[in-house]
């Protein structure tokens, strides 16, 4: 079935060190007839199940690698791996309702131990931050570059303004969501507290640029194509594990765009160094999405550039909207333009965001030194109609692992 994404021995390591999500491997030969009758059943659990569980499918007799090492005898095997062990081998063709009920536990248990909930008291710190400079600002926050004086540490600090809560019982969402994350592609909190007025959101400091200044000046950094486009596809692929871990919390971000992706400065290079740093920030539209068979969080606005068809329509954010609102980043990330032809208005841009009839040129018809490859996952991505869409972020992560690569 090509819907279920086919990973290679070293792909699946990787999977299973990345997402914290359960693992179903399909282990297959292309000329076993069971394995054949079996595939339809697991794409359509993948369908169902998508955003708590990642299953995938690997050929043993091109990888026999992964037969030694998961001990498989005959195919098909059905493995369910759960943080790198195998917790069951299921061999043979496995009847549906027992593999819909199984998937559905191991998904429940995946869920219910998932996002981490907000202590309801976060420690109230003293005046021990030195405001340095204003380095942002918008409709519901400023941020400020700040240190910690008693570490001498250099933080960010962002100030929730009033109406950032207003009507909703003062109570500040953002850090709910930030504060519990903890991971090397989400920018670090450190603390929340407040003064009785404001909102005050402590992150760690990035010595760098977002994505925005980056795209506008990659291309003098790295005028040599090939060079650059390694570069701009590690980004992407950091982008990815930062999302991976994200929707394994339940988490829809909500609003992915440049202005939210920050990419550390280096030495080796003002732009896009070998050996950045970059991070997913802002929480202020996040949202959490209950019970294994919900699939949608209700939408509290957001910049419309990098809105999917359905945040739009109907309120709702789903893991495949943070797909789409991807994938318009990646496609300004690769060819320095936007989908949607740079229109301003929002009337113009609401209608070609929403139009079926509407199809962004190839990014490879921009920027003729792009692969194929990198059209059909870009394009994929923003697909109007959510369901033809990736199923999940991991198999956007798969498919840029195929076309790019991070050693350079």
């Amino acid at each position: 079935m090509p819907g279920i994404p086919q990973l290679s021995d070293q792909e699946l390591q990787r999977l299973c060190s990345c997402s914290g999500r359960p693992v179903f491997v399909a282990c297959f030969t292309p000329s076993c007839v069971p394995c054949k009758r079996m595939l339809p059943m697991l794409d359509a659990l993948r369908e169902k199940l998508s955003s708590s569980l990642n299953i995938v499918r690997v050929n043993v007799e091109k990888y026999p690698l992964i037969a030694t090492t998961y001990d498989i005898a005959a195919v098909p095997t059905l493995l369910i791996i759960v943080d790198g062990t195998v917790r069951e081998r299921i061999v043979g063709v496995v009847d549906w309702k027992d593999l819909l009920r199984k998937a559905s536990e191991y998904a429940a248990a995946h869920s219910s131990a998932g996002f981490p909930k907000s202590p309801d008291k976060f420690e109230i710190m003293n005046r021990d931050y030195e405001f340095c400079e204003q380095i942002g600002e918008s409709q519901s926050s400023k941020v400020y570059r700040a240190i910690h004086r008693p570490t001498s540490r250099m933080v960010t600090i962002k100030v929730l303004l009033p109406k950032a809560h207003a009507g909703s019982g003062r109570k500040y969402s953002e850090p709910e969501f930030h504060c519990p994350l903890k991971h090397k592609n989400i920018l670090q909190c450190y603390d929340f507290f407040t003064d009785g007025k404001f909102g005050y959101l402590v992150t760690e400091y990035m010595n760098g640029f977002n994505l925005r200044h980056c795209i506008e000046e990659s291309a003098k950094s790295f005028p040599d194509p090939h060079i650059r486009f390694n570069h701009l596809m590690d980004t992407a692929q950091r982008i990815c594990e930062g999302l991976i871990y994200l929707h394994d919390q339940r988490i829809v971000h909500g609003q992915i765009k440049p202005e939210n992706i920050l990419v550390s400065r280096d030495m080796m290079g003002p732009f896009f160094p070998v050996h950045k740093e970059v991070k997913i920030s802002d929480f202020a539209l996040a949202s959490l999405i209950k019970g294994i068979f919900h699939s949608s969080a209700h939408v509290k606005g957001g910049d419309m550039r990098y809105m999917s068809p359905e945040q739009i329509i109907k309120r709702k954010a789903t893991f495949r909207s943070d797909i789409f609102c991807l994938g318009v980043t990646l496609y300004e990330l690769f060819t320095s333009h936007s989908p949607w032809n740079g229109r301003s208005g929002k009337g113009d841009l609401v209608a070609r965001v929403l139009s079926p009839h509407f199809r962004p040129p190839f990014p490879s018809h921009l920027i003729p030194s792009l692969p194929g490859q990198l059209d059909s996952i870009i394009v994929k991505m923003l697909e109007k109609n959510e369901k033809r869409r990736p199923a999940n972020i991991v198999e956007v992560w798969l498919a840029l692992e195929k076309v790019g690569t991070r050693k350079i």
